[in-house]
């Protein structure tokens, strides 16, 4: 990727994000090409989960603060749309990638490039985008019904795919597989060896591996210090 195609990818994107920001504050909810589709975590998911059900070819996601959480409900919804032969992809940013020591084993396909918007598409029509905070923190969402900032969008994505790079290299496989995964999310949600061991029905060495395995892929010299790392918060991601 050439650092001018890179510039004028960060640059549409920006142009879309003041555009979409600008009509959503002079906006009350719904006119003027936006459509509020919700407010806060809840509502936002909620909306997602909606989407999904109806999602019958493809699901395209810009996340540049891609950020692992153990109870997060977007991973169930990517993967009831994988089991139903949904395209469903991802670039996310640099940094991201960087500090979300999972996000190679969870998103193998994702690609990391110039992504700074917020963005989904959906069949390639629905396009939702991330507004702006409200006054109290609360993050909102918009699907956009402008047809010019949609034929924006639809332009967009497929510029900054080309503009992007897989996370993984041809042939390398995921970190870890799908019982190490586990296993992370229930260090993350602050269970013991043993009551992994007893949620998943597996030997406390078996366990003991899994979790060896992990501090190694986070480079992480205790338990707590590896659940900071795949939380985001650990050493390296003060440097």
């Amino acid at each position: 990727m050439e650092e001018r195609d890179a510039l004028e990818v960060l640059q549409r994107e920006h142009a879309l994000q003041r555009e979409v920001h600008a009509r959503a504050q002079s906006s009350s909810g719904r006119g003027d090409g936006l459509i509020l589709f919700g407010v806060g975590q809840e509502q936002i998911m909620a909306g997602l989960a909606r989407l999904e059900k109806a999602c019958q070819r493809s699901v395209w996601s810009v996340n540049p603060a891609c950020a692992y959480d153990p109870e997060d409900p977007s991973l169930v919804l990517n993967e009831r749309s994988r089991g139903r032969d949904v395209d469903v992809r991802l670039v996310t940013s640099t940094r991201a990638a960087r500090f979300h020591p999972l996000l190679s084993s969870i998103e193998p396909e994702a690609r990391v490039g110039p992504a700074v918007l917020k963005l989904l598409i959906i069949d390639r029509g629905t396009v939702v985008v991330e507004g702006p905070g409200t006054a109290s923190g609360d993050s909102t969402a918009w699907v956009i019904t402008d047809r010019s900032l949609l034929a924006e969008a639809a332009a967009l994505w497929p510029v900054l795919w080309k503009a992007s790079r897989p996370l993984l290299a041809p042939g390398q496989k995921p970190p870890l597989g799908q019982r190490q995964l586990e296993v992370a999310r229930l260090m993350c949600l602050g269970h013991t060896d043993a009551s992994i061991a007893r949620a998943m029905n597996l030997s406390a060495r078996s366990v003991a591996r899994d979790i060896a395995r992990i501090m190694t892929l986070t480079s992480s010299r205790s338990r707590p210090e590896a659940v900071l790392a795949i939380l985001g918060r650990g050493r390296h991601a003060r440097t």
